[in-house]
């Protein structure tokens, strides 16, 4: 299969690596050597992060995420950035660059910088594409399902860590490699059936204790129900659940509430007297101790006369228009304004006057005459204005220009009549101008007398009329209701009700008393009427066991008879006793009928358990038949993997592979040939870390269906010896040969080793000394 391989790899500023760019050239091995602590481990470590995001170590239960820390762990310099990035090539000439950025390291302490959180801070690039890319896109591209996952197990060995797979418990192993199975969708189904599966049983459970818990309340129920119930409403003015028709109540708790209700009610009902007495007491010393009695002296005979006041208020307002009305039309007649005394408003208003109808129609025609004359008067006074205006002018044009126009002392300028002499001509125009007047002078004295006649005869009357009129409304006024006394009053005016029912607490005589006190509009010494008031509804205090609970009593009165006697009149022990009954039968009702539900709801379940169940089965036993098909194409391989590195050991050759499919937790065990033990305990450290590569060289072989033909192991001779070390490359070389296998080493005899045999092979194979990069 023609599958990608790294050509270049280029690091910056991550851990000890300032810059480097490796060319790969596509080389078959690529052997990274050179001493300890030069950063080969670094480069495996920058390659994990490139494909996988999160190195295994980050994911470890030993890293607290909660920690704060100033410096980054894997920047060299933290005020720059970190670049990971490869290009990746096949042999058809196809390129695919993956790119990994950290932005610079936090400048101060921050949990930014801490060893499991810093990873999820990179950004992904692929073939230079600008927008961040997500792990998916990397996965389409090579064809390699779940890479963050499958990564460590499919193509990288870590030195450090290298056995931490066999580490694991048999049950994480199994959930390891589960993925690489195949029938990921089958095994979600599966896992949902059987999630189904707990649910119903979860919900039968607590379907069959609520039964147990209803049959019991049931049995007392049973045993307190009168079999004659019916339903009445016991409460008029108040909603509770207990007093509906239709109560669906089966908790018991609730049930003892609806009773110890019906208790204080029934409490209520017998000591009604005493009931009583409470609640005048407490209404005398609400009284006695607010501000109550002073609003009850002020205002309870004008709250039980609002009316009359409210008709004096209308008439107060009614004689503020009249009086303002009669004020406006005198000022019309002292001023002689006699245009506004014609205004329709103003007739109108004098016409309603009956004192004045006898004068009226001489005065609508008396005004008509007035205001014709004065109209009249007014023309001619414009024209014989504007006559003399224009004479004027005519005069000083004659004198400005009397050297130019040719014209004599004598000569009228206006029509050129010579007078003989000037004082001549000025006596005529005297004569003119007064012969011109004379008649304005005439009508304006004829006007005089029709007003002065007007006045006299009409106006002088309607004057007297109007005063007087004024004075007996202010008079009047004076005898009604103060404008701010009835704004207050608004206020106060919704209280009769609680004033009567404050007097009609006591008896007959002290009512009357009371009543003799405040029942008149104006009360002469308030101060006295006060203390008498005080003092007398004082005495008047009902005597009261004080063994009883005052505040209860109060309480339950306001809150289930809203304070009203006659609702309390009206109830009586027997009401109380059939309620209670009513109430015990529907308890009885609802218990038997959420039975009856709850079972039904448990045979369903029952039916719909037994269906997933075999369903859950059919499947499970479809997936372990599917599953055991493809274990056993490891079994084989990695029998003759571990042969061929471990060679001959104390145990015998080669290892065991198991998958336990029976059990609830599957799990996977690797023994040596004739033993039960697990390899962790019976082999040694090298031998184990031979186990991991050969397993992880096995998974490669059988489940690498990617496009990502690259296999890398991190100083796998370290702990090998050299026949475990030679056997590996054999391996390596001749069943690997179509992948590119990247090592690392420290010595330089077995990087020449191993290059060597590759090269005998006929595989490309260059080394990158670390050293060279410092």
């Amino acid at each position: 299969m023609n599958k990608f391989k790294i050509s270049n790899l280029y690091i910056k500023n991550f851990k000890c690596i300032t810059e480097a760019d490796f060319n790969f050239d596509g080389k078959h091995l690529v052997v990274y050597d050179g001493p300890n602590g030069y950063g080969k481990t670094t480069c495996f470590e920058a390659i994990e992060i490139l494909f996988a995001g999160n190195p295994r170590k980050s994911k470890t239960s030993f890293v607290d995420k909660r920690y704060k820390f100033r410096d980054s762990p894997i920047h060299k310099y933290n005020e720059q950035e970190i670049i990971i990035s490869a290009v990746l090539s096949d042999d058809d000439g196809n390129h695919i660059k993956i790119k990994r950025i950290f932005p610079a390291a936090s400048s101060s302490s921050s949990a930014d910088n801490n060893f499991g959180k810093i990873f999820t801070l990179s950004k992904l690039y692929i073939n230079d594409n600008q927008r961040d890319s997500g792990i998916q896109e990397v996965e389409e591209l090579l064809q390699f399902d779940n890479v963050e996952s499958l990564f460590n197990l499919l193509n990288y060995v870590e030195q450090d860590e290298n056995t931490y797979f066999l580490k694991k418990d048999p049950k994480n192993r199994y959930s390891t490699l589960e993925s690489l199975l195949g029938g990921e969708e089958e095994r979600l189904l599966l896992a949902k059936v059987n999630d189904s599966k707990d649910q119903i049983r979860k919900k039968t459970k607590v379907y069959a204790d609520e039964i147990i818990l209803l049959e019991k309340n049931n049995l007392s129920a049973v045993t307190n129900t009168v079999s004659n119930v019916f339903y009445s409403r016991l409460l008029q003015n108040k909603e509770l659940e207990w007093d509906r028709e239709d109560i669906k109540n089966t908790d018991p708790d609730v049930q003892q509430q609806y009773l110890l209700e019906l208790n204080k009610l029934e409490y209520l009902i017998i000591n009604r007297e005493e009931v009583k007495k409470v609640l005048v007491n407490h209404s005398i010393n609400s009284f006695i101790n607010t501000n109550a009695s002073d609003i009850f002296l002020r205002y309870y005979w004008s709250v039980k006369n609002f009316n009359l006041l409210k008709e004096e208020h209308e008439r107060r307002i009614e004689i503020d228009k009249i009086i303002k009305s009669n004020t406006a039309i005198l000022a019309f007649i002292e001023k002689f304004d006699f245009k506004n005394l014609s205004v329709e408003t103003v007739t109108a208003f004098l016409s309603s006057k009956i004192g004045l109808s006898e004068y009226f129609p001489s005065y609508s025609s008396s005004l008509k005459t007035i205001l014709s004359m004065e109209e009249n008067l007014s023309t001619d006074n414009r024209i014989l204005s504007d006559l003399k205006e224009k004479r004027e002018q005519l005069l000083q044009i004659n004198i400005q220009y009397r050297e130019v126009i040719p014209i004599k002392d004598s000569e009228c300028p206006t029509c050129g009549f010579d007078w003989q002499t000037s004082l001549e001509l000025i006596k005529h125009i005297e004569e003119t101008e007064s012969k011109i007047f004379a008649g304005y002078l005439e009508n304006n004295a004829r006007f005089e007398g029709t007003k002065k006649d007007f006045n006299e005869s009409i106006l002088s009357k309607v004057t007297l009329y109007l005063i007087a009129e004024v004075q007996r409304l202010a008079q009047e006024k004076n005898g009604l209701v103060d404008d701010d006394f009835f704004a207050q009053l608004l206020d106060y005016v919704g209280k009769r009700d609680e004033f009567e029912t404050f007097v009609g607490l006591f008896e007959n005589q002290v009512k009357e008393q009371i009543l003799g006190i405040i029942n008149h509009r104006t009360i002469e010494n308030i101060v006295l009427s006060k203390e008498t008031l005080l003092q007398l509804i004082n005495n008047s205090r009902p005597i009261i066991d004080e063994t009883l609970d005052q505040v209860a009593i109060r309480n339950d009165f306001s809150y289930y008879l809203d304070g009203s006697f006659k609702e309390l009149d009206e109830m009586s022990e027997e009401s109380i006793a059939d309620k209670r009954n009513y109430v015990q039968w529907r308890f009885y009702n609802a218990i038997s009928h959420n039975i009856t539900v709850r079972k039904n709801k448990i045979e369903k379940l029952d039916v719909a358990w037994s269906r997933l169940n075999k369903l859950s089965q059919n499947m499970d036993a479809q997936i372990n038949k599917y599953t055991n098909s493809i274990v056993e194409k490891i079994k084989i391989p990695f029998h003759i993997y571990t042969g061929k590195i471990l060679q001959n050991h104390s145990l015998g050759s080669g290892l065991n592979i198991d998958f336990e499919m029976e059990k609830k937790d599957k799990q996977l065990y690797i023994t040596p040939c004739y033993k039960d033990q697990e390899v962790a305990f019976t082999l040694s450290s090298g031998q184990l870390s031979a186990t991991v590569i050969s397993l992880m060289l096995v998974l490669n072989k059988v489940f690498n269906q990617s496009q990502l033909g690259m296999i890398f192991i991190d100083d796998p001779l370290q702990t090998l010896d050299e026949i475990n070390a030679h056997s590996l490359v054999e391996l390596l070389k001749y069943n690997f040969a179509d992948q590119q296998i990247v090592l690392s080493t420290h010595e330089d005899k077995y990087s020449r080793f191993i290059r060597y045999k590759f090269d005998k092979f006929g595989l490309s194979n260059k080394n990158i000394n670390m050293r060279d990069w410092q």
